[in-house]
């Protein structure tokens, strides 16, 4: 399935947004101005429900158009038959965070909101002209072409891993001959995990830590001086493990640009 966040609980591009309705299978009890603010969203799948056998995953869209963070609580219950079982556990400590207060004044409307070219970061090889060439089962790469002043191009791979080991590699062509300085962009954020990185099966350095309590861009990330092989840079992001104050999944990761330089 993939729809908008909007459209999956009754108010295509914000035809609801601003309302308190109830519906037999859908609501919104709570509702700020001009959806500024908290606010609580309902979706119930009962003529729609979906039946599995196996495994059941979902995903969700969580962004806004402007440039901005967005906080987001989701609470799910299922049904299945005696014997099934969940990967998900209880998470206590996401229970207990404080709810973030939201800013002291509501955003301009779209209209008034500055309008302009994507940031781009001089010289970068953007990743999301990439496509992996290797990852491991499982891996989930989304392509996220939001927050348009915030990455490079307007655009970063958000790439879901789920557990220590598990990587995604990404062939880049060189753009001289002989060694290259490479300098990484990527994002950082409180369900990220630390990685190693290795160019051309080298590692580099001993672990990136990829976690921040808020989304923030990591600035350049200096991978050190690699020859090519064969005019090719071969880039693999695999997960080691977890800030202790990461949250949620733990273990995503970022990949905005590279800058490839003559040392």
């Amino acid at each position: 399935m993939r729809t908008g966040t909007e459209d999956y609980y009754g108010y295509a591009w914000g035809g609801r947004s601003n309302d308190f309705y109830t519906k037999p299978f859908h609501a919104q009890p709570r509702c700020g101005p001009r959806t500024f603010g908290h606010n609580t969203q309902t979706r119930t799948r009962v003529l729609d429900a979906i039946p599995f056998t196996k495994s059941l995953k979902m995903d969700m869209e969580v962004w806004h158009s402007a440039d901005c963070s967005v906080a987001y609580a989701a609470a799910t219950y299922w049904y299945a038959r005696p014997g099934a079982t969940s990967n998900r556990g209880p998470e206590p400590k996401e229970a207990a965070r404080d709810i973030p207060a939201p800013p002291t004044k509501p955003p301009a409307p779209e209209r008034k909101r500055p309008q302009g070219k994507p940031l781009a970061i001089p010289g970068a090889i953007e990743f999301e002209d990439l496509r992996p060439s290797a990852k491991s089962d499982g891996v989930v790469l989304t392509l996220q072409p939001f927050a348009r002043y915030r990455w490079s191009g307007g655009k970063q791979w958000l790439v879901r891993t789920r557990k220590v080991g598990d990587f995604v590699e990404f062939a880049v062509p060189a753009t001289q001959v002989g060694k290259q300085t490479i300098v990484l962009h990527g994002t950082k954020a409180r369900d990220y995990g630390q990685f190693r990185i290795s160019v051309n099966g080298k590692a580099v350095g001993k672990m990136f830590d990829f976690y921040s309590p808020e989304v923030v861009k990591t600035g350049p990330v200096d991978l050190g001086e690699c020859h090519p092989d064969k005019g090719t840079f071969v880039l693999r992001f695999e997960v080691v493990g977890s800030n202790a104050n990461a949250t949620g999944a733990k273990t995503y990761i970022g990949l905005d640009g590279l800058v490839l330089s003559k040392p």
